[in-house]
């Protein structure tokens, strides 16, 4: 242990750790629930779509940033860090077009294809615009 290190009591961190947990999950609902109730500039479609991911990118990022703060640590300690930024990326692309590629190529074809509820929903989502699909994929 570094001298730079602090000890937070282990009670401290659990509260911290669920109470994390809860807010997260609140504020990564949050914006799904505002704009499938309300249907604000169409609903859960198109634009609005991004900005409900970065609604969650950042508070949620926000929320660790300071429940970390609350633990006297930082972002190395939960292993976020530029050191391996480029590995990191190239294996969660690689996951991505894989589970991407499997779902499209595999799974999906063969549990129904377009005609699933799922799949038809998923469609409508995009809002029939290039800008949907973007904003989908954000």
């Amino acid at each position: 242990m570094k001298s730079t290190d602090k000890i937070v009591s282990k009670k401290k961190t659990l509260v911290i750790f669920v109470s994390t947990v809860i807010v997260g999950f609140i504020l990564f609902a949050l914006p799904n629930i505002f704009f499938g109730v309300t249907k604000v500039n169409g609903g859960l479609t198109g634009i609005n779509l991004l900005f409900i991911a970065l609604f969650q990118l950042i508070t949620v990022c926000s929320l660790i940033y300071f429940s970390l703060r609350l633990l006297k640590k930082d972002f190395q300690y939960i292993g976020w860090s530029w050191k391996n930024w480029q590995t990191d990326s190239l294996l969660g692309l690689l996951i991505g077009l894989t589970w991407t590629a499997l779902q499209f190529g595999l799974i999906i074809p063969n549990t129904g294809g377009a005609e699933r509820a799922d799949i038809t929903q998923m469609v409508s989502m995009f809002d029939g615009s290039l800008l949907g699909t973007f904003s989908f994929i954000a």
